[in-house]
Parts: C-alpha cells; sequence; structure tokens
C-alpha cells in the first residue's frame, strides 16, 4: 500500500473522491483531537489562534499545557498582544511563537517565501507546522481579507497526493472555525497561505505524535 501510517483512517474529503487512490502523508486523524475553538482563557483574549497552534505542538511533542497556560505565560512576556480589542488580544506572531516553542524546549525556526512543495517536505518530514494564513482567502470571507497579508494562523497537519505524487491539499487544525482535520486544497492553500508571504514556524524535529512504533 503507498499510504502512510494511519492514513486509512482519513475519511477521504469529497474533492479528493475522483482523485483516485490517495496517499496521505503526516498525521490528520492524530492531531485533530488537539485542537480546540480558541479563546478559552482566563483574559478573555479572543485572537490566540497563534497561540493555539503553538499550545498544539506542545501537546504534540507530550507536554501537558493548555490554552490558557499558554496565554498567561504569552502575556507575562510580551510575547502576545495585551494593549488591544478583546478580538485582537493573544494575537502573536510567527517569531513570538519561535520564542514560546524555544522556552518550551522545543527547537524551531521561521521560514518565509516558501511553496506548498516546501510546506509538504515539512509535513511528509513529520515537523509541526504552523502557517501564517490569510483568513478571509481561507474562509473565503471578505470580512476577514483585511489587507491581504497573513493574518490568522493554522496548524498543519497533514497532506494528499496522488498516485503520481501530485499534491491535492493540505489537512489542517483551525481554531478560528474549530475545523479538526480540515482539507485545503492546493488553489486555496495557494491564495491563503503562499502568497500572502509563504512563512511557517517549523520544529526542528517530527514531532513526537508523529513518530511511529
Amino acid at each position: 500500500s503507498t499510504e502512510s501510517p494511519g492514513s486509512a483512517e482519513i475519511r477521504v474529503p469529497g474533492q479528493l473522491q475522483d482523485a483516485g487512490a490517495v496517499k496521505v502523508n503526516g498525521s490528520p486523524e492524530k492531531l485533530k483531537e488537539l485542537n480546540h475553538l480558541q479563546g478559552q482563557n482566563d483574559l478573555g483574549y479572543q485572537g490566540t489562534c497563534g497561540l493555539v497552534a503553538t499550545e498544539q505542538v506542545m501537546k504534540a511533542n507530550g507536554l501537558d499545557v493548555n490554552e490558557n497556560d499558554v496565554v498567561f505565560d504569552a502575556a507575562q512576556n510580551g510575547l502576545c498582544d495585551t494593549d488591544s480589542t478583546p478580538e485582537n488580544n493573544g494575537g502573536t506572531s510567527p517569531g513570538r511563537i519561535s520564542k514560546i516553542l524555544e522556552a518550551a524546549g522545543i527547537p524551531n525556526h521561521v521560514e518565509s517565501e516558501k511553496t506548498m512543495a516546501d510546506l509538504n517536505q515539512r509535513v511528509k518530514d513529520g515537523k509541526g507546522v504552523i502557517a501564517a494564513v490569510n483568513a478571509g482567502e481561507l474562509w473565503e470571507d471578505p470580512t476577514y481579507y483585511g489587507n491581504g497579508e497573513a493574518n490568522h494562523a493554522v496548524l498543519v497537519t497533514g497532506s494528499a497526493e496522488n498516485e503520481q505524487g501530485g499534491l491535492l491539499g493540505f489537512f489542517i487544525n483551525d481554531s478560528g472555525t474549530n475545523e479538526s482535520g480540515k482539507f485545503v486544497d492546493t488553489k486555496k492553500m495557494l491564495a491563503a497561505w503562499e502568497q500572502t508571504g509563504g512563512i511557517m514556524n517549523v520544529t526542528d524535529q517530527p514531532l513526537l505524535a508523529n513518530q511511529t512504533g
């Protein structure tokens, strides 16, 4: 079988039904359970997409944390916005996410101007990947388009390829909509991620949750 471990559990999304045999990379089904709707913290911060994605990377690496822990820590250390509106408080950046993960003992780095082929390779390598996307493009909602730059963060949990190795799209955990293991095709990922800067936080080592055996 060409399928990677655990891929049989994935319900192939409707838009992939005609793609023939689909190979799933990463652990989209396994990592689904880490996701939750953002904003679950005692400070009332709602803009915590990046911090929730960071929390998920920590949990996938065996750390026992919740959103509250991560948000309080980030707020105390100046690693998220604290003086804006509730909707924007808790907002962070790839550079600040990198510092939070580093402090938690998870070496990582920020990559930018990358392509979907690069993103697919990180997934295949089992790395933890937080992608900076434009929410308007991702959700097909102009309300969240802003100036067109990356304004939202999601955890990339897997990718799908056809039998010829052609990339079909990615699986994400989106704390903004509480969609877990959601399939995003290449066209949408191009607009939401690659064309808004191709920015991602990548762990230096594979996530514990992605290591089989």
